[in-house]
């Protein structure tokens, strides 16, 4: 393995997440489909790059005192390059200090900032792993951004954020939901457990699999039974959002944000047998062509797919459907465990923007649900504004609507007491995810 190539790739998807706001998952993902480095070296390049973002705020107060003038006064990469270093010597037992440095040195001599190598050097050797590494709740604390932790606070008290920010800072667990068209979940586990992958049933859901181990050299997307289109891979909060749309059997959905496709196609199993169809539209054909790939591999013919802007509905399409997802965007504070770096890209000015796009979508694609019939809006965050304002703000001005308490569909730990849907990582081991049922009240 060449570990300064690695390295200089791990600084490289760092600088471009702070800096460009790139995510991190996606980068990633580019990266195991491109890379022509050895096979043992990219799992080594998600730990570097996961670590110092999951680590960030301890590192950084680890760094500070041997910086007069700050982090902030130094170059993205060389920022990067400190925290990575620091992220070694503090929380991986196995390496050697003078190895961190001495390759963290060669790094910057070999890059534009070798200005910067006596620097890197002096502040490195002053690291000792009793600086920082505090595991307890309170120190993963340190780890997200000042800022939300007293608006998480305010909002749900520090026990609970505590416990949010200890579990964030962690993998989520991995699902599978099957594809009922081909398999069911016994025949699924058996197929899997001959590629070395084991897999147990999911809680809170009849039609999902969570994933207790995985071989190292293998990823999902190679096995025989995901070429197949036996399953696809979708957290379990997002099911349960698929179950809560299809519970009334709709005989036709309309998914208005539909992109990756994952719950148009859960909908689309749960109410196929029925003859019900799904609607999913995106706004750009990018998006579209993910959800095309998402269906056609899985072979499901009851979705059509289009281009649409979720705000605009067609005359030709008003009080026309059954039920409606509006599968809102947000902050995405609830998949901090899968989308580390969010955490960091995220301002109090992003949330305003977001919530002026949520009420904007909420009221125009209302317009398309028939009277009688339900409209769901999800997000996968933890934000009161982004979710329970939203529906308070939504109710005030649409008295056609009523909310729906969602005690038929969902079991009792994961609502809230005003009816609502709600998952938090740290007690139901899924992403952070809401929702809320709105049925339109029937026609006099």
């Amino acid at each position: 393995m060449n570990i300064l190539r690695v390295k200089r790739k791990a600084l490289e998807l760092l600088d471009r997440v702070e800096t460009d706001n790139s995510y991190l998952h996606l980068l990633l993902q580019k990266e195991a489909d491109v890379s022509s480095g050895a096979p043992e070296e990219y799992p080594v390049l998600v730990q570097l790059v996961r670590g110092v973002l999951e680590h960030r705020g301890e590192l950084d107060e680890a760094l500070s005192p041997f910086l007069p003038r700050g982090l902030d006064s130094l170059p993205s990469p060389v920022r990067q390059l400190l925290r990575m270093g620091a992220y070694q010597i503090l929380f991986l037992e196995r390496v050697k200090k003078r190895d961190v440095v001495y390759e963290a040195v060669e790094l910057t001599k070999g890059g534009a900032f070798k200005g910067f190598s006596k620097l890197v050097n002096a502040v490195l050797r002053k690291i000792e792993p009793t600086t920082a590494n505090d595991t307890s709740s309170e120190g993963a604390m340190l780890n997200f951004p000042t800022w939300l932790i007293e608006r998480w606070t305010n909002q749900f008290g520090r026990d609970e954020v505590k416990s949010f920010c200890e579990v964030s800072n962690r993998p989520l667990p991995l699902y599978l939901r099957v594809n009922t068209l081909q398999t069911d979940i016994d025949e699924l586990r058996r197929e899997l457990r001959k590629e070395g992958v084991v897999a147990v049933p999911a809680i809170f859901s009849s039609n999902s699999l969570r994933v207790e181990r995985l071989p190292k050299e293998k990823r999902l997307t190679q096995l025989e039974a995901f070429r197949r289109g036996a399953f696809f891979v979708q957290d379990l909060s997002s099911t349960l959002v698929a179950d809560i749309v299809s519970m009334d059997e709709p005989s036709k959905v309309c998914d208005v944000c539909a992109a990756p496709g994952g719950k148009a196609s859960s909908i689309a199993l749960s109410i196929r047998k029925s003859g019900g169809v799904v609607h999913a539209f995106d706004h750009t054909p990018r998006r579209t062509g993910l959800i095309e790939d998402a269906v056609a591999r899985l072979g499901l013919t009851n979705v059509s797919i289009g281009v649409r802007d979720a705000a605009w509905v067609p005359d030709s399409e008003r009080e026309s459907y059954d039920a409606v997802l509006l599968d809102a965007p947000c902050s995405g504070f609830g998949t901090l465990g899968r989308k580390i770096d969010v955490r960091w890209s995220k301002s109090e000015d992003t949330i305003r923007e977001l919530t002026e796009i949520q009420e904007r979508l909420i009221s125009s694609v209302a317009n398309l649900v028939k009277p009688g019939g339900c409209l769901v809006y999800s997000t996968c965050t933890i934000e009161r504004a982004e979710n329970e304002d939203i529906i308070a703000s939504f109710a005030r001005s649409h008295a056609d609507f009523e909310v729906e308490n969602l005690s038929s569909a969902i079991p009792q730990e994961l609502r809230t007491s005003a009816g609502f849907y709600r998952a938090w990582p740290h007690r139901h081991q899924m992403a952070g995810a809401f929702a809320a049922k709105l049925r339109k009240r029937p026609s006099v």
